[in-house]
């Protein structure tokens, strides 16, 4: 059988060649961060948030076959487990803040909005601000990057106060660009669960009944309810979890299709095959053909 080759994932101590000691939070300045990022420039992905806010300069940014550009008034936010790259990096500066689920949830407020289960779940990676907001963000960065340096009594909560009305901002700035209707109703929370919940057990369940029983809900309601507030049916979330799961492991890791099969909860590799082609539009061994022309 041919040897396993995973995606290649970082932690905070490990992300730059220099590592570091800290292991829930960091924070650089985006010129210092460039320094010694080669290995960025392949595909990986980490156990961390990300939050990556240009001030200046461009380049090119890839995220789960999505490819952005980094320009100036552009903020980022990178997700656990998303599959990323950096490419035609110039002149950048700005600031890269790193930071764990733990980091995040060390003050727990009682506010529904600001939970972690809540608030990071991003529809869009990226917000465009006005100078104006960028300011605001900068101002508080350099509040975060004096309180990390000086590291005074409470410089953790302070910092993990500072890092929700960074991403309160962030998550605000992305709900302008929303339909109303899906801003503040308890529905799109039921929503947000569904998909907290695929994330979770694609593998395992590909049917929407089985998460509907978990969220109390009919079938039909949920999907309802999905093709309200998020504009596609529940099969489609569960199925664009699964194809982007598989793509991922097709064009970033060694792994036999057979293996990817079984890695994603498939009786065997022929169903698998079936399921990719019908929703990806091509085989899976045509996918890794292709997508190993264009790699960056």
């Amino acid at each position: 059988m041919k040897q396993k080759s995973e995606i290649k994932a970082y932690n905070i101590e490990n992300i730059k060649e220099h590592k570091s000691n800290n292991k829930d939070f960091d924070i650089y300045r985006f010129e210092y961060f460039l320094k010694d990022i080669e290995h960025l420039r392949k595909s990986h992905r980490h156990d961390f948030y990300a939050l990556i806010i240009t001030i200046s300069g461009t380049g090119k940014h890839t995220i789960d076959f999505n490819e952005y550009l980094l320009k100036p008034r552009r903020i980022f936010f990178i997700n656990y487990g998303q599959v990323h790259s950096w490419t035609m990096l110039n002149q950048l500066k700005g600031f890269v803040v790193l930071f764990t689920q733990d980091f995040y949830n060390l003050i727990f407020t009682g506010n529904e909005k600001i939970k972690s289960d809540q608030i990071f779940q991003i529809h869009k990676p990226f917000i465009d601000v006005n100078l104006i907001t960028q300011n605001k963000w900068v101002s508080l960065l350099e509040m975060i990057i004096s309180e990390f340096s000086d590291k005074g009594k409470y410089h953790c909560e302070i910092i993990c106060m500072l890092l929700k009305i960074l991403m309160l901002n962030f998550k605000g700035n992305l709900e302008d660009t929303i339909p109303p209707y899906t801003k503040s109703d308890r529905k799109i929370e039921l929503v947000n669960k569904f998909k907290l919940l695929i994330n979770q057990y694609y593998k395992e369940w590909k049917l929407p009944k089985y998460y509907a029983q978990l969220l109390f809900v009919t079938p039909n309601y949920l999907n309802a309810l999905c093709n309200t507030i998020d504009g596609n049916s529940c099969s489609f979330l569960i199925r664009e979890r699964v194809i982007l799961e598989a793509k991922r492991l097709l064009s970033h890791t060694d792994e036999t299709v057979t293996q990817i099969s079984f890695e994603l909860g498939f009786e065997d590799k022929s169903h698998f095959g079936k399921y990719f082609k019908k929703y990806a539009g091509m085989t899976p061994e045509a996918f890794r053909i292709n997508y190993s022309h264009i790699k960056i």
